[in-house]
């Protein structure tokens, strides 16, 4: 059990620390894809001096291992613990297990939060256990959204969140030139509410980090040696099928490849790894992302990842994994930015052979590539990020209710609401 006195005096304590006007809530599924994006706002809201309180379970997934969500959080950001995560759950859990995930989300956080000081909710869309529980305390709230809109409409309709979605603003952390509701979207999904909000990427003003020494030697040698670098990383939640590992290692042995590959499926290996390749189980990915030998990227397409290959300008080869996965993957083929190869219509060869196929075209370099994926990265910078996002959640805390409801204020627009 959590204890509850000790949570209610963590959170009066934490308005008081940061001497904040403001005290902003955020709930987040503990899967690392989602969360990431949620600290990046809430890093922007601390440098504004507006007190930010992350309610969780202790841990989160990354590589199907459980991380201390503090260790995750930046400076400043209060983490108020929900308690242990089931160690069954993960994102391909069965539905029971999930529910229960919920339905514990649900009930330790109605104990924390009915008597605590909240102005407004920073919600993941598909947190259902917290957004019920900032709609029984009719609490101001934003949501956010961790995939493209069009996914994000078959979710809301699915857990019957059309009411809430409507009336309270939906941060769109992605372009709105990448999924607009034309075609096939417009027809299954009809227009988008005029509550979206299009930020872009949250990681578009984010500086990189440096990646560690023995990494940035590996990089720099091979751009000094004039070898294009393949970046290898196939997400960190579904165990990948060793026989496509194996194909994938055996069709690029003639390449430089750095691939972030799970300590569990290295060990697996029933090959050498050939000597151009540096396996690690995690890698510094936007560093990599933005070296100048890096050419391309080999990804599973989840949504930070094909933000960050874009911002840093380079194309990517999609192996999905899931379908959500295979949806941005589309939209992002549809652009020109990336190819997709879906594993479920390849045998291991045939996989690996696609690949070797796609890379003369998708990778840096590439004139009429690199155009796309510049107006792509553009259209991810433009709206503001976590600027703009942050600006939001300041709208709804002075309004306290929706304030989308203006005629100039279309999606399409994507204006600054500090502009106001």
């Amino acid at each position: 059990m959590v204890r509850l006195g000790l949570v209610l005096v963590m959170l009066s304590a934490a308005s008081m620390v940061c001497d904040a006007a403001i005290h902003v809530a955020v709930a987040s599924l503990p899967l690392v894809g989602h969360l990431k994006p949620m600290a990046a706002v809430s890093e922007e809201l601390i440098r504004r001096k507006i007190g930010v309180s992350v309610f969780g379970f202790d841990t989160v997934l990354v590589g199907g291992k459980h991380v201390r969500v503090k260790e995750l959080l930046p400076a400043g950001v209060i983490h108020i613990s929900l308690g242990q995560l089931d160690p069954d759950f993960d994102a391909y859990a069965e539905t029971e297990v999930v529910a229960k995930m919920h339905r514990a989300f649900y009930g330790r956080l109605s104990n924390m939060a009915a008597n605590s000081d909240i102005d407004v909710w920073m919600l993941d869309g598909h947190a259902l256990g917290a957004i019920a529980v900032a709609e029984d305390l009719k609490a101001s709230m934003v949501i956010f959204s961790t995939t493209i809109p069009s996914e994000f409409m078959q979710a809301q309709r699915v857990f019957r969140m059309q009411e809430t979605v409507n009336a309270w603003p939906v941060i769109m952390n992605t372009a709105y030139e990448l999924d607009p509701p034309k075609g096939a979207v417009q027809a299954m999904h009809g227009d988008y509410p005029d509550t979206f909000r299009f930020v872009g990427s949250v990681y578009a003003q984010q500086k990189v980090k440096p990646a560690d020494a023995e990494v940035q030697q590996w990089l720099d040698a091979a751009q000094g040696n004039k070898e294009p670098v393949l970046f290898i990383s196939l997400g960190t939640v579904k165990k990948l099928d060793m026989r496509d590992v194996v194909a994938l290692m055996e069709a690029l042995r003639a390449h430089r490849v750095m691939w972030s590959l799970p300590k569990e499926h290295q060990d697996k290996l029933n090959i050498t790894v050939p000597e151009k390749f540096f396996l690690r189980a995690w890698l510094p990915q936007q560093a990599i992302l933005h070296h100048p030998a890096t050419v391309t990227f080999i990804s599973h397409c989840g949504m930070n990842s094909a933000q960050e290959s874009l911002l840093a300008a380079v194309p990517l080869i999609c192996i999905p994994q899931s379908g959500e996965q295979v949806a941005i993957a589309l939209r992002m083929m549809n652009r020109g930015v990336a190819d997709m190869l879906a594993p479920t219509h390849f045998n291991n060869t045939e996989l690996a052979q696609q690949v070797m196929l796609a890379l003369p075209l998708m990778r840096r370099g590439n004139s009429h590539v690199d155009a796309k994926v510049k107006q792509l990265s553009a259209a991810l910078r433009e709206p503001g990020g976590v600027a703009t996002a942050a600006d939001i959640i300041e709208e709804v805390v002075r309004n306290r209710t929706n304030v989308f409801g203006v005629p100039d204020l279309a999606p399409q627009s994507m204006p600054r609401t500090a502009s106001l």
